[in-house]
């Protein structure tokens, strides 16, 4: 009983925090499973994408991006690293 209140508190502590993120979402023990880089900027920077705002990273050209991620990471397109690493980081707060 005492398990399913702590994981109701991290639950309420999920739905507060920014999952959005990419600093939150994609962690560097993520990136370093999935990945060959140790952080998600790291990730851009080699791909010759410069992000300093929201805007910067939409503006990037999708294929280009899943090209880039097909080719460094152990995902196909952006997406799919994309729902991975949302599915990482409720497990992870949930601590399940």
């Amino acid at each position: 009983m005492r398990e399913l209140k702590n994981m109701g508190k991290r639950t309420e502590e999920l739905e507060k925090t920014p999952s959005d993120s990419f600093e939150t979402l994609f962690f560097p023990s993520f990136m370093k499973k999935f990945t060959v880089f140790t952080s998600f900027k790291e990730m851009l920077v080699a791909g010759g994408f410069e992000v300093s705002c929201e805007e910067d990273f939409q503006n990037i050209p999708g294929d280009l991006f899943d090209e880039h991620i097909a080719n460094h990471t152990f995902f196909d397109n952006w997406q799919e690293m994309l729902n991975t690493a949302k599915l990482e980081y409720v497990a992870r707060k949930l601590d399940i």
